[in-house]
This record gives structure tokens, C-alpha cells and sequence, in this order.
């Protein structure tokens, strides 16, 4: 008996493998154009996350994110990992996960009243180290990993305050273009960029949530010319929701396809202008006010909301085999 039960243990451990798919599985819509390789995986539940988020301001040490992060201004130095960006126990995941946070306590006047912070209000991890910016010039962030084409994932869920009394929050995945800016605090030229919102939501209740894939071509208007996202909105209060986006192509096409929970919700292609078509950028989580579609600013919320939090169960990236020096044109 004992010999025949460690015949099947074999057996057993492959259909458990296969049942619970590893973190650096990438999903079918990201494998079938051949985005197998994991360029980053960050399980927030995992026991060593910590280690993945460098919570010194403007510290230039290696890390996979900087908190307070380049987002391509400069954010505020007074915020703290402690308080605006820990690990927590989620009981509606089941399991540890990264809780970004916004707190009516630490919400300061709009415009900025803060010296040379041109995101007034709002918590960020970006994979771009940020800068003590006291109103200098910033300059490029350094160091920073950048990313090409390829599938972008991200598992969350926010909790909002209850009505109205929160005012509107944002919170986004989204990605930005190193070198896109110069001049004092990083906000000169913008030169022809084509700007990436992997995820992007905003609204006081997240049970109706809004959130799909923005893109923005700052080479004209600046104004996003489409957005991609599920016909409905859907539930990020009370279950987590997986948000994905296909970004694929060559030089003389892009291609995108944003997908809710691994079904395929909508595309569209886009004829890239200037460099936009090599064009790698690094990525962001953040939550933010945002009254009147103004970053930062939070004139539109009352009193007593307490805190705005974004729990993000992991981050994943998956893309072409040669991707640190390659944009992994798929055509």
C-alpha cells in the first residue's frame, strides 16, 4: 500500500501544479504571441515582498520600486512607507498584500502649498527611482527599469469612502517615457510621448468601478485619443479584479487588447508618430485626489473621509526573451 501510494504522490504534486498556476506562468492571451518571459513578477503576499520597495526618498540603491517614485513630476518628500505604503492582512484576499494609502490627515491645499511638489497630494511606487526636488531641476530619474512591449498585469481592489464625502480619487497602473521631460521640476518638453494607462479609475465608489486602458498622444493634444475597458463597470470594493492589457506590434503599428479577469474586453490599434514606437517606459501604481481632473488636487473633498486604500495583490509583466535591449516587436 505504502509503494502504491508514492507511485500517485508524483502524480498529485503535477495536477496541483497545474490547478495553481505559478506566478511566472504567464496567462494564454500573453504567451500565444510569444510574451513568455517574466520581466517582473511582484507577488506582494510573498514572505520577502517587503524587500521589493525602497522606501528611502531619493535614495539611489537598486530596488524594483522606489517609493514616492519618479511619475514624472515630482512628488512629496513627507510621506512615509510606514504610513502610506504597507503590508497588511487582507481577509478578503485570504493573504498578505500591499496597501497604498491616502489620508485625509496628511491632504494639503491645492494649488500646491508645498515648495517645488508638483504632486500635491497622493502615495506612488514607480520602478524610477524619484528625486529630492527643492526646486532644482530633477533631471531623468536614475536608476530605473524600463519596459517594452509585452503584457502588463495588476491585481487589486480599493476601498473608497462610503458616499460622496471622499471627494474623487484616482488610482492607476499606468507608465511614463524616461527622457520625456527636462527643465525644473521635470515638467519642460514633453516632446512626442505616447502616454500608457494600463488601469486608470476615478470615482468616490469603487462598486461601480470605471477602470480600463488610457492612452494619450502627447505629440498633438495630449488628450487620450481612446479608452479601452470592460462595457460595464465592475466591483473592486469587495473582490479583487485582475486587469491586464496586450501591448503589441512594430514600428509602423501598435496594437492593444485590455482584458478584466483574463477575458478579453475590448481593442484597437494606433499608428505610432515620432519615436513613440520605441519608446520604453517605466511603470507606476498610485492613488491620488483628483477634483476637476486636476492631479492632486483635493478641493472637492469634505471632511471626515478618513483614508482612501488601494490593496494590490501583485504586479506581473511578461514580455520577449531579450526585452532589457529589445522593444519585442511582435510583427
Amino acid at each position: 500500500m505504502r509503494n502504491w501510494l508514492l507511485l500517485l504522490f508524483p502524480t498529485f504534486l503535477l495536477a496541483t501544479e497545474i490547478a495553481c498556476a505559478h506566478p511566472k506562468q504567464p496567462p494564454p492571451q500573453a504567451a500565444n504571441v510569444g510574451f513568455t518571459t517574466p520581466a517582473l513578477i511582484a507577488d506582494f503576499s510573498a514572505s520577502n515582498a517587503s524587500g521589493l520597495i525602497n522606501c528611502n526618498i531619493s535614495d539611489q540603491s537598486p530596488s524594483t520600486f522606489y517609493f514616492q517614485g519618479t511619475v514624472g513630476r515630482p512628488t512629496r518628500a513627507d510621506y512615509t512607507c510606514s504610513q502610506n505604503a504597507r503590508f497588511i492582512y487582507d481577509s478578503v484576499a485570504g493573504k498578505r498584500v500591499l496597501e497604498l494609502r491616502l489620508l485625509e490627515s496628511q491632504i494639503v491645499g491645492y494649488p500646491c502649498d508645498i515648495s517645488g511638489a508638483l504632486l500635491c497630494n497622493g502615495t506612488v511606487i514607480s520602478t524610477a527611482a524619484g528625486c529630492n526636488f527643492s526646486g532644482g531641476n530633477c533631471g531623468d530619474p536614475s536608476p530605473e527599469t524600463d519596459y517594452p512591449m509585452g503584457y502588463y498585469e495588476f491585481v487589486y481592489r480599493l476601498n473608497t469612502p462610503n458616499g460622496t464625502a471622499g471627494g474623487n480619487a484616482d488610482w492607476s497602473f499606468w507608465s511614463w517615457v524616461p527622457n520625456a521631460q527636462t527643465g525644473p521640476g521635470c515638467c519642460g518638453a514633453q516632446h512626442d510621448v505616447l502616454e500608457l494607462d494600463f488601469d486608470q479609475s476615478q470615482g468616490s465608489d469603487a462598486s461601480c468601478d470605471n477602470g480600463g486602458l488610457g492612452v494619450g498622444d502627447w505629440y498633438s493634444s495630449g488628450v487620450p485619443f481612446f479608452f479601452l475597458g470592460p462595457p460595464n463597470c465592475f466591483d473592486a470594493r469587495t473582490q479583487y479584479a485582475k486587469v491586464g492589457v496586450l501591448y503589441t506590434g512594430n514600428a509602423s503599428v501598435m496594437h492593444f487588447c485590455f482584458y478584466l479577469n483574463d477575458v478579453q474586453q475590448q481593442c484597437a490599434d494606433y499608428t505610432p508618430k515620432g519615436t513613440q514606437a520605441t519608446q520604453r517606459r517605466y511603470i507606476m501604481l498610485w492613488i491620488e485626489p483628483k477634483c476637476g481632473q486636476n492631479d492632486g488636487d483635493a478641493t472637492c473633498f469634505g471632511s471626515g473621509w478618513g483614508e482612501v486604500d488601494l490593496f494590490v495583490q501583485s504586479v506581473r509583466i511578461f514580455t520577449c526573451a531579450g526585452w532589457q535591449t529589445s522593444m519585442c516587436y511582435t510583427e
